[in-house]
């Protein structure tokens, strides 16, 4: 709270700092994918909780067109932006298809984070809220 952030900000950093990138106090692979697999169907059932699928219905074509629209346009915005870090001197990888995979990551939003932002902000129920985490929701899928 002191950073203003959701909570689950605090639990992604914490499963980094205890999982084989931090302290490595878990490094077995299938304790990670049960775990993760376990967060995933939490994740999404929270989101299912914030969706109202008659608005969804409502504004699918909106949703759909966006969702195509954004991703791709993230992925070159991030790769020209990595390309502009690289000709300044600051290569980001020697690949150029360690770029793209970098800038496909990047591209990614964090569903959960954006609807607890739009909880905190009483914007959820809103129409942009609505179609925020309707693009969320398609990217994910």
């Amino acid at each position: 709270q002191f950073l203003q952030q959701p909570l689950i900000l605090g639990y992604l950093l914490g499963g980094v700092l205890v999982g084989p990138i931090g302290l490595r106090l878990i490094i077995d692979e299938h304790e990670i994918a049960t775990m993760s697999e376990l967060g995933l169907i939490f994740l999404l059932f929270m989101i299912g909780l914030e969706l109202n699928v008659e608005e969804l219905v409502h504004l699918g074509r909106k949703i759909c067109v966006s969702g195509l629209l954004q991703f791709p346009c993230c992925i070159a915005f991030h790769f020209l932006a990595f390309a502009a870090l690289a000709m300044g001197g600051l290569p980001v990888d020697d690949s150029h298809l360690g770029v793209v995979y970098i800038a496909v990551c990047c591209g990614m939003s964090s569903t959960m984070i954006v609807v607890k932002k739009l909880q905190d902000k009483d914007e959820a129920k809103t129409e942009a809220g609505q179609i925020s985490i309707g693009i969320l929701v398609f990217q994910d899928v």
